[in-house]
């Protein structure tokens, strides 16, 4: 009886790890790596919305890497990068990725790509000392939290763009 239970357990559990161990090197789509939503903004000119947004970035790019590196009035464009974290398991990994926002009147196109990842520690050890370099982010987990992660940030824009401030 023990020798049975021991055998099941055993195809179980190598059932269990094959599966888990698979999933690590699944690859998600070209289309995954790119994000873009249209905001529309009624009755806001492109001067007041171009205002609205550069906020929007002030406010919400709060890592060091997260900048702007591009920004034109006339024009209305912003570009800049935008870096985000989040645990992997017990990996800290860092996400980068190249944020631009294009600007007319009544209306805003977000579009998010090229995500590189790199891991910046673990739950064990902490910080880590010396950091891997960025390296394109690929896996399908990780553009699914990307994709999340790119969806509340779509969100966050749109509900600065379409708040009235009083003051």
């Amino acid at each position: 009886m023990k020798t049975k239970l021991f055998i099941i357990l055993m195809v179980i559990s190598s059932c269990l790890v094959t599966s888990c161990g698979t999933m690590i090197g699944v690859q998600g789509t070209p289309e995954m790596r790119t994000f873009e939503k249209i905001i529309e903004v009624p009755n806001k000119s492109k001067a007041d919305i171009y205002i609205s947004t550069n906020t929007w970035f002030v406010e919400n790019f709060n890592s060091a890497e997260s900048v702007i590196e591009f920004q034109d009035k006339e024009s209305g464009k912003i570009m800049g990068e935008y870096v985000y974290t989040y645990m992997d398991g017990i990996y800290n990994q860092m996400v980068k990725q190249i944020i631009s926002i294009d600007i007319k009147d009544g209306k805003v196109r977000l579009f998010i790509s090229e995500p590189c990842l790199k891991t910046i520690g673990d739950a064990l050890n902490g910080i880590y000392i010396k950091t891997n370099n960025y390296k394109p982010l690929t896996t399908l987990k990780g553009l699914q939290k990307a994709n999340e992660e790119w969806g509340k940030l779509a969100l966050s824009l749109e509900n600065a763009l379409n708040t009235t401030l009083l003051w």
